[in-house]
């Protein structure tokens, strides 16, 4: 069977069944609820389409990417509660000076994913996806109230230890490497 006539094949199924639940009084969201849906299904079929053939990593760091943009933005769009923010009435897109370090972390955890799904890949990569989820969670602490501006402020003066560990990630690489895969 082919790929493209499941996809196609579950695209109007949920399509139809979309409609049809409209059709017979459901209440559904609108179309301004629910545009996230094209982000994070863009993700889920890049992800597929990594899972599928393992061939290109690169699917599976845009597809990753994009599905949890799409995600986030759902919160948004449903105005769904995050309790752990303090939101227990729900986001709202005021919400984003506070939710943005969100961004952050996804790019990070794409990376990481990046990097561990081919190996060979240099050890810079995963140390960029690390920082990047450590820069995230910080800032979240102190946009959501957690950690006092001044610690900020004192915090920031250790900036250069982030330049201290890529530089070691990046020596690690260098002196111990990681095994490349046999070519075919």
């Amino acid at each position: 069977m082919k790929r493209g006539t499941i996809f196609l094949s579950l695209v109007l199924i949920l399509v139809g069944a979309w409609f049809l639940a409209g059709n017979l009084g459901v209440r559904l969201p609108g179309m301004d609820a629910m545009w996230p849906i094209f982000p994070l299904g863009a993700g889920l079929l890049f992800l597929g389409g990594y899972l599928l053939n393992r061939r290109d990593p690169g699917l599976l760091f845009v597809g990753l990417a994009a599905a949890l943009i799409g995600a986030f933005f759902f919160l948004f769009t449903l105005r769904l509660p995050l309790p752990v923010a303090g939101l227990r009435e729900g986001v709202r897109w005021s919400d984003m000076g506070r939710l943005w370090p969100a961004f952050v972390v996804i790019g990070g955890l794409s990376f990481i994913a990046l990097f561990l799904a081919e190996p060979g890949r240099p050890w810079a990569l995963f140390s960029l996806g690390a920082l990047a989820v450590v820069v995230g969670c910080v800032a979240f602490l102190f946009t959501l109230g957690w950690l006092p501006g001044d610690m900020g402020r004192r915090l920031a003066q250790f900036w250069p230890v982030l330049l201290i560990l890529v530089g070691l990630a990046a020596l690690l690489q260098a002196v111990v490497g990681r095994p490349r895969p046999p070519k075919a």
